[in-house]
């Protein structure tokens, strides 16, 4: 009934991030020079601070993308997503959810684990290829709670081996996160591995990404998510499911 998160959950946390700020406000910091600051202040001036969070993880992907345009690169989208028997509700045609009977008792972060092990797996096999790639990697819940990684990367038109990159990295990615494990289930080809090419002449790389840090971070600017719930609202519970499950957001 609760997206990403139960609602005791969610509770929990924003108690627990009420105690931490109360802790934070009762505890004055004073340097070499007299000046006296709370820990809340000075917490308020980093990445703690979540809009800063969020610009400092987007001027990254802007940065990652003044790089590639200068060397000549090229960036796609790619999604990755557990098999079946991670994910403990499925979602009908008409959008009722149900008890997914494939569903092997798998938590989170065991999900989590499995993506990155997969993802360690690929990295090795596309350096192998000779293909360089660089970028950020969001991870975020579905609506049941198993995460899934969004993925925008930049690479050198061909590998160090002249073959090409794109077809490369297509091939690698689908044949450790789709291949890998029940590749015919219903499905898998059309949710399992997702990928899409970013043209430079119709938006920049930071436009698409830009929502998948906001909503995860504070819901800045989206409005409403997915699932149709507000943006700002859903962050809280998308934050209490990363604390819950221990996941690194971003990377």
């Amino acid at each position: 009934a609760g997206a990403y998160a139960s609602d005791d959950t969610v509770q929990r946390r924003l108690a627990q991030n009420r105690r931490n700020a109360a802790v934070l406000e009762s505890v004055t910091a004073v340097n070499d020079q007299g000046q006296a600051y709370t820990l809340a202040e000075l917490a308020a001036t980093g990445t703690a601070n979540k809009p800063i969070r969020r610009m400092e993880l987007l001027t990254r992907v802007a940065g990652f993308e003044l790089i590639a345009k200068e060397r000549g690169d090229i960036a796609y989208m790619v999604t990755m997503t557990c098999p079946s028997r991670f994910h403990k509700k499925s979602t009908r045609a008409d959008g009722r959810v149900f008890n997914n009977p494939k569903y092997d008792g798998s938590t989170p972060d065991e999900a989590q684990r499995y993506l990155s092990r997969q993802w360690s797996r690929c990295r090795a096999a596309l350096l192998r290829a000779g293909l360089r790639w660089y970028g950020v990697r969001v991870a975020e819940p579905q609506h049941d709670a198993t995460p899934h990684w969004h993925c925008l990367v930049f690479m050198p038109p061909t590998t160090d081996k002249g073959q090409d990159a794109a077809q490369e990295m297509t091939r690698l990615v689908r044949r450790y996160f789709l291949l890998n494990e029940s590749p015919d289930e219903r499905g898998a080809e059309q949710h399992r591995c997702d990928f899409k090419a970013i043209d430079w002449t119709k938006g920049s790389a930071v436009g698409y990404v830009a929502k998948y840090v906001s909503k995860n971070i504070d819901g800045h600017g989206v409005g409403e998510d997915l699932l149709g719930l507000d943006a700002v609202a859903s962050a809280q519970r998308v934050e209490a499911w990363a604390s819950t499950w221990r996941i690194r957001q971003f990377q």
